[in-house]
């Protein structure tokens, strides 16, 4: 039997990431709860919005190194992985929320 799996790199590569980059992406999705199209599935419009809006207060806190965690190698990949963010998401935080 053969397989194709197909992901969301395909979709870049030929729709480009104006279309299915992670801007375009969280644009549609946030133009999609606020026309609350997530209810049939049994989200309600406003928890969805805070949800949002506490991992956008969360990432700007990692990117302001804001955040505290123990200098404990039981949390080093979450050291190493909040390194990244800040590194990645330089410059102003807010540019990169809505």
């Amino acid at each position: 039997m053969r397989t194709l799996i197909v992901g969301n790199g395909i979709d870049i590569q030929f729709g480009g990431p104006s279309e299915y980059g992670n801007y375009a992406i969280l644009e549609r999705m946030l133009k999609n709860v606020n026309e609350d199209k997530y209810s049939g599935l049994g989200f309600d419009k406003q928890e969805l919005l805070d949800i949002l809006d506490t991992c956008e207060k969360t990432i700007n806190k990692i990117i302001r190194n804001k955040v505290g965690i123990p200098k404990d190698n039981n949390y080093l990949f979450l050291q190493m992985e909040m390194e990244r963010v800040r590194r990645t998401y330089t410059g102003n935080p807010s540019a990169y929320c809505y």
